[in-house]
């Protein structure tokens, strides 16, 4: 890819795929972020694949404008490396909160938006009906059996209940030690 990108409109995100063609999002680029500086400034190999989550519209500059640019414009090249280490942040941040959360925290974190408010073991928000295993998988960086697993770890500990297969209530506190151990 012998680009830099801008998105001017829209979303894309920058996904990246195992060999068994599970997909992952690295993170994702809004309206005027930049995107592929890091293949710019090393003409390497991309690192993901850059997809529209929304219709999108991009300006795309040859990589070799974009360095001329920088060679002259002491100013230029400092954003794009800025905008370059922000973005290795970013992605380094979330491989950290996959490797050093455990997976049933990040399962825990997927559901807690769904739980009410209300103390005790009460019904889920009626969204979570609609919200899949495959879903909770890709929300906490996993796969759907580990998130069976840790459901079950969930369920065991009285911080949610099932019904028919679907999480039907939720006790957001005790979901949250699960999130937060310091709670």
């Amino acid at each position: 890819w012998p680009y830099f990108g801008i998105v001017r409109s829209g979303e894309l995100a920058a996904i990246v795929a195992s060999r068994t063609g599970r997909e992952q999002v690295l993170f994702e680029i809004g309206p005027l972020e930049p995107f592929a500086e890091l293949e710019t400034l090393d003409g390497g190999r991309t690192i993901a694949r850059i997809v529209a989550t929304s219709p999108a519209d991009v300006v795309v500059i040859p990589r070799d404008v974009v360095l001329a640019m920088a060679a002259t414009d002491t100013e230029f090249a400092r954003a794009l490396a800025i905008s370059c280490a922000q973005r290795t942040r970013a992605v380094v941040g979330r491989l950290l909160a996959t490797v050093a959360t455990p997976t049933v925290a990040r399962v825990a974190a997927a559901i807690l938006p769904y739980a009410r408010p209300e103390p005790g073991l009460v019904s889920s928000l009626p969204e979570l009906r609609a919200v899949t295993q495959g879903a909770l998988a890709s929300a906490a960086g996993t796969v759907k059996e580990v998130v069976a697993r840790a459901i079950a770890e969930l369920e065991a500990a009285g911080a949610l209940e099932r019904e028919r297969g679907r999480i039907a209530r939720i006790d957001r506190e005790k979901l949250a030690t699960f999130v937060d151990p310091g709670v």
